[in-house]
């Protein structure tokens, strides 16, 4: 009989090169098999039954989180938040082509060194602490679907996309106003012709309104209300003063 995948029945090990062993051996083989073989059997039972040990694991949906944590730049793209009131907040249509998504940008706290300012889109929501100069010192990270706690977020060198010098080439303003959410807002409007290296010649068009918060592109003209490109658009949806904090910090 085997236990253990260990050989009881006669001999145990491997066989002498002769083939062959004397009574004497034999009977010693059996006796010291007989008494490794419940020891053996008794092994058998401690490592390979009974719950399996849960030191050093992480829980399963943490574990699930921290694979598909994205990390952030240390250059924060949106703009000078630190010019925005702690609730203030503003959400946006992002179009990329025939796709679509909206994110919105709350100002949840401020003390001497910086500005916290979440991140929110569909799925997840990032929390991050900006310098006045723009740099991210502390982030952190929470999905939203599924829900999950919050967790440090890896912060890496460089900018989510290029610097571009949009406020460059011909430039007309304009002055108007917009409704959104019902509201009547006053904007400035600025379109700028520019011409690239291939001679193409293209207009962006940006507007602004001082009662928008200055989350995303802001600055001494307000908020950012709208921007079309030849890549895209953004424009906003619904801005207020009372953002509700969706991480702990």
């Amino acid at each position: 009989m085997t236990r253990c995948g260990i050989e009881v029945k006669g001999f145990c090990g491997p066989e002498p090169a002769s083939g062959r062993y004397y009574e004497g051996e034999e009977m010693k083989v059996i006796r010291t098999c007989t008494l490794l073989a419940p020891l053996a059997i008794a092994g058998c039972f401690l490592f390979s039954s009974g719950p399996e040990s849960e030191m050093g694991r992480t829980p399963e949906e943490l574990r699930n989180v921290r694979e598909q944590v994205p990390p952030v730049y240390d250059v924060f793209p949106y703009g000078p938040v630190e010019r925005a009131a702690v609730g203030r907040w503003a959400r946006y249509r992002i179009l990329e082509g025939e796709k679509s998504h909206e994110i919105m940008l709350g100002i949840s706290g401020r003390t001497e060194e910086g500005t916290w300012v979440e991140v929110v889109d569909e799925e997840s929501v990032s929390a991050r602490f900006v310098s006045r100069e723009g740099v991210v010192l502390k982030a952190l990270y929470r999905s939203l679907d599924p829900p999950s706690r919050a967790i440090a977020q890896e912060i890496v060198q460089g900018r989510e996309w290029p610097e571009e010098k949009v406020l460059s080439g011909e430039r007309t303003e304009s002055r108007g106003s917009v409704k959104i959410g019902g509201s009547s807002l006053p904007v400035l409007r600025v379109e700028i012709e520019k011409e690239d290296f291939d001679g193409r010649i293209t207009t962006e068009s940006w507007a602004w309104s001082i009662e928008v918060p200055a989350v995303y592109a802001g600055g001494e003209s307000g908020g950012l209300v709208s921007r079309r490109t030849r890549k895209g658009a953004i424009s906003l949806v619904a801005f207020g003063t009372d953002y509700s904090p969706r991480i702990e910090k």
